[in-house]
């Protein structure tokens, strides 16, 4: 039974495949939607992810909430709205992220802030701010860069 039943499913085009789903609820359909569209779906979320890894997981993720949500919509284009699924869950895997990343760079821009003051103190502990350096050079007097130099 359970070949003739894959059989079936797999002659139905996308519409009637999610009417069957509706009105019978076989595991058996998601998993035929699966095969049509498992790598499209991948295709959509490495595109947005960019990490073969997340692609993978929200792929999964993606197919584990597609009963619920064939049952909650009206869908008329599998293929669009399958699309529209796929990449709003990968826009939204971003926005989530980008959230936590960016208070990671936050955190590590304060440490290296804060790294850069201690070894600026730590490699100058005395040393005077401004022209010291450029005065040392030329004898004492600081050369006036503004203007004509004498000939001599």
């Amino acid at each position: 039974m359970i070949l003739g039943r894959k059989a079936y499913l797999k002659s139905l085009n996308d519409e009637k495949l999610i009417a069957v789903y509706k009105d019978k609820q076989w595991s058996a359909c998601i998993d035929e939607l699966y095969l049509r569209y498992g790598n499209l779906v991948f295709g959509v979320k490495l595109k947005y992810t960019k990490s073969h890894n997340d692609a993978e997981d929200l792929t999964m993720e993606c197919f584990e909430k597609l009963p619920q949500l064939i049952l909650k919509h009206e869908i008329n284009y599998f293929k669009g709205w399958r699309h529209t699924v796929a990449r709003n869950a990968a826009l939204g895997f971003l926005r989530k992220n980008k959230i936590v990343q960016y208070q990671i760079e936050e955190l590590h821009v304060e440490e290296v802030i804060e790294h850069d003051a201690q070894s600026r103190q730590l490699r100058r502990p005395g040393a005077r701010c401004g022209n010291g350096a450029g005065a040392r050079r030329h004898g004492g007097e600081v050369p006036d860069r503004g203007g004509a130099r004498p000939r001599g």
